[in-house]
């Protein structure tokens, strides 16, 4: 699976003959307990970490291929391609190559470039796409030639990291005196814009484009450093849109789209973007799956109603060609799921263990429903519960140890945790 429950999701969600897929865990983990629960045991291929002290929560795969026997299992079991719900970076592409494995993911390059915050930004300038005044800045090297307030960003950082909310310039110093800056690197400044922050996927495939339904970005309170601790996202009923903006996201992200496609790009973009005056700024892309990919795979009606996992793969592995083209813009959907991350405040022991799987909340009390987290349904207050941790661990500060995927909303209209997701987070204590 490696990665938690995306690629479960894809395996699960893809109809038909061509694939037959395995699910890779962690002997003696929770993830390979709770993979017994709902998958056929010859459909596992068990691997061994090299010491029982690592979490799987620390573990990307990339990290993961360096310290188990992973590769050795792959190759037991005849597996040729690899569907990691995990970033891609360099390391994992030429452990690839070298092992003759196929990363199931769009063109590696192309990737890299998209999460390069300075060649997107410039991307968007070449093809008129609207996003924040912005100019490359290397701290004591050159004047700052746009509006305060800025966000200064480092080229490669991913989530909040690297990211710095400045209100003035004068604050670029402390920055640099705090090292969280450093001179002669090159940095993407920008204007903040004071608006409503949103993500959307775009499916981009050979024959069609699928924009799925908006989503709310929320955030904690700005700390210290000037950054904000990114909590999750909220699915925004399309009622609750207006026409206007509804209208400009179509025409705004359809470009996008048909760019990225003519530079080859297929599969899954998730783009964030502010929003002010019904005007779309587009900030960044992260071209993977994201934590909003359980529901867009479970709930087809996010996204134009297609079976995209199906698409993902006929896309990337077969080459399918089309003489038809269509685009499904905003979906007709009235869902507003959510989704909120657990994660550690300091350095910390875990103490307890949940079962992964469905759960209800009903009556402002939570009930462990099933093991299988495809079956999450609209009905009533239901949500997906997963971890990767295990009582004993050892955990740094950050590390994300419990995800939230649910069908009703858990934060307030100000985008902080609401009453449902406060009695949800409050349940499980570690």
């Amino acid at each position: 699976m490696p990665g938690g429950i995306d690629g479960l999701m894809v395996g699960k969600k893809y109809i038909g003959t061509k694939f037959v897929f395995k699910y890779l865990v962690p002997r003696h983990k929770e993830e390979a307990v709770w993979s017994e629960k709902i998958l056929a045991k010859r459909d596992l291929v068990y691997y061994d970490l090299s010491s029982s002290k690592l979490s799987m929560a620390t573990l990307d795969f990339a990290a993961l291929v360096k310290k188990s026997n992973v590769l050795k299992k792959i190759r037991a079991a005849g597996i040729t391609h690899i569907l990691s719900g995990h970033a891609v970076i360099s390391s994992l592409e030429n452990w690839a190559r070298k092992n003759k494995l196929t990363l199931i993911a769009p063109d590696f390059k192309l990737v890299q470039n998209l999460e390069n915050k300075l060649w997107f930004d410039n991307f968007l300038i070449k093809n008129n796409l609207p996003a924040p005044a912005s100019q490359i800045w290397r701290f004591g090297q050159r004047k700052i030639a746009i509006k305060s307030p800025l966000v200064l960003q480092e080229p490669n950082s991913r989530g909040g990291e690297g990211t710095y909310f400045i209100s003035q310039p004068a604050k670029l110093k402390k920055l640099f005196k705090a090292k969280k800056i450093k001179k002669g690197r090159r940095y993407l400044l920008r204007q903040f814009i004071r608006g409503t922050a949103y993500g959307i996927t775009i499916f981009i495939g050979r024959d069609s484009i699928a924009l799925s339904s908006l989503r709310v970005q929320c955030y904690g309170r700005q700390n210290k450093n000037n950054q904000k601790e990114f909590l999750g996202v909220q699915w925004v009923a399309s009622q609750n849109l207006a026409n206007k903006l509804k209208k400009t996201a179509n025409q705004v992200f359809y470009v996008l789209a048909e760019k990225l496609r003519q530079n080859g790009y297929f599969g899954y973009a998730n783009i964030d973007f502010i929003v002010k005056d019904f005007k779309v700024y587009i900030l960044e892309c992260n071209p993977r799956f994201s934590s909003a990919s359980v529901q867009l795979l479970l709930f087809p009606e996010n996204i134009g109603r297609l079976n995209s996992a199906q698409l993902f793969l006929e896309d990337l592995l077969i080459n399918k060609t089309s003489s038809s083209f269509q685009f499904f813009g905003l979906p007709q959907s009235n869902f507003k799921g959510a989704n909120l991350y657990i994660a550690t405040k300091d350095k910390q022991r875990i103490q307890n263990y949940y079962q992964g799987g469905v759960y209800t909340l009903v009556n402002n009390k939570i009930k462990f429903i099933d093991p299988d987290i495809t079956q999450l349904s609209r009905r009533g207050r239901s949500f997906i519960f997963y971890s990767d941790t295990q009582p004993g661990e050892i955990l740094p500060k950050g590390v994300i140890i419990g995800w939230i995927i649910s069908n009703f909303p858990l934060y307030n209209h100000s985008g902080e945790i609401n009453s449902y997701g406060k009695i949800i987070v409050k349940h499980f204590k570690y």
